[in-house]
């Protein structure tokens, strides 16, 4: 039996080395000038040293019991000292969570660390008492309790977590909405890719009260609980090597002014002039980028947008949009689908083709027709 756990545990350390070479290799070239945060590097950081402790613990677990006769005082006593470790290691990874999802979310955590820490004080009540009874009780007695005990844990986690899952999801709808008024180009800045972490940690943690109310042992529910949380590890390097973090700035005085219709008025003609000399087609415009353009302020630029009942980033793609349709209706020039969403303004050919049937429900290649030439 511990042949098969070391196989594992030497699977489990090349995958995560992988997932460690992930997060320190080179970032893309598109996001060379984006590094990875701080706090977001020491919550990977933290992530995999959790992920690294739960994969040693097991490993170890198997490799003592394999030394001792099969329910014998010190195979319960080694039970019970593991399951006590696996406790721990579950209350310590709900605030790294919590830390991850803010190093993401930036401005849009509402979640403290007194909250946090309110949260953890049940399941360490639970595991000072499993410490004490297994100080007060025989080692059989001592190693049951410590096993439901760690049930709870779980089932109590994943109450938590679904409580997480809500909260956070309102905070990236926030950060959606954030993105769509400040920038034209959210693909490297969308974090929509957290809803599917989150559906993850819920199979994850939900495995574990499957393993609770069945018959599958608890050693390979602990096997398959690891790998779920293996592959949750490199989904997350995957998509943080290629986040594009954004700076969450509170607005000053200078731009927090009263609604004025004819600064509107004005805004409106200067608009109609940058529209007709094409500013939209810059690479990476943001809404600063516009203000500046304008000679206003994003006050008065958001309540611009307001009143045309659009988001920035709906607006700049709308146009960018029109003026491709202008050059896939060139008959003469013919330009490539490439170059078409560079002179459009986007950085690929799948962005601009994602943005295109958006807007008109179609692929660039369908608009053209026959004869297409393709990149």
């Amino acid at each position: 039996m511990f042949l098969y756990w070391l196989i594992y545990g030497i699977i489990s350390g090349l995958i995560l080395s992988i997932a460690i070479y992930m997060f320190v290799s080179p970032r893309p070239a598109s996001l060379v000038d984006y590094p990875v945060s701080v706090p977001l590097r020491k919550a990977v950081g933290a992530i995999f040293i959790m992920v690294a402790l739960e994969v040693v613990v097991s490993v170890g677990i198997m490799f003592f019991l394999d030394q001792f006769t099969a329910h014998s005082a010190l195979w319960y006593m080694t039970d019970w000292g593991a399951s006590c470790l696996q406790q721990l290691l579950a209350i310590l990874f709900v605030p790294v969570v919590c830390y991850f999802l803010q190093a993401v979310l930036q401005g849009e955590n509402r979640f403290s660390m007194y909250a946090i820490i309110l949260t953890m004080l049940f399941p360490l009540f639970l595991l000072a008492w499993t410490i004490v009874f297994g100080m007060t009780h025989t080692e059989l007695e001592s190693a049951a309790f410590c096993r439901h005990v760690l049930y709870i844990v779980r089932v109590y986690w994943a109450i938590f977590t679904i409580n997480l899952l809500y909260f956070y999801t309102k905070a990236v709808r926030r950060y959606q909405l954030h993105l769509h008024d400040a920038y034209s180009d959210i693909s490297n800045r969308h974090v929509t890719w957290l809803y599917v972490l989150g559906v993850l940690n819920v199979i994850y943690i939900g495995w574990f009260i499957v393993v609770c109310v069945t018959n599958i042992s608890f050693h390979t529910g602990a096997m398959v609980g690891q790998v779920l949380a293996l592959g949750i590890t490199i989904y997350t390097c995957y998509h943080v090597d290629r986040q594009q973090l954004i700076t969450w700035e509170v607005p000053s005085e200078e731009t927090c002014v009263d609604e004025d219709l004819p600064v509107l008025k004005e805004l409106d003609a200067k608009m109609e002039e940058w529209l007709e000399n094409k500013g939209y087609l810059s690479t990476d415009l943001t809404r600063d980028d516009l203000a500046r353009a304008l000679s206003t302020n994003r006050t008065y630029l958001n309540m611009y947008m307001t009143s045309k009942g659009v988001s920035f980033y709906k607006f700049i793609n709308v146009h960018r949009i029109e003026y491709a349709i202008s050059l896939l209706q060139d008959e003469e020039k013919q330009p490539l689908l490439s170059e078409v969403a560079t002179a459009c303004g986007y950085k690929s050919l799948e962005v601009f083709s994602r943005q295109f049937k958006l807007v008109t429900g179609t692929t660039p290649s369908s608009y053209r027709g026959g004869g297409v030439k393709t990149p």
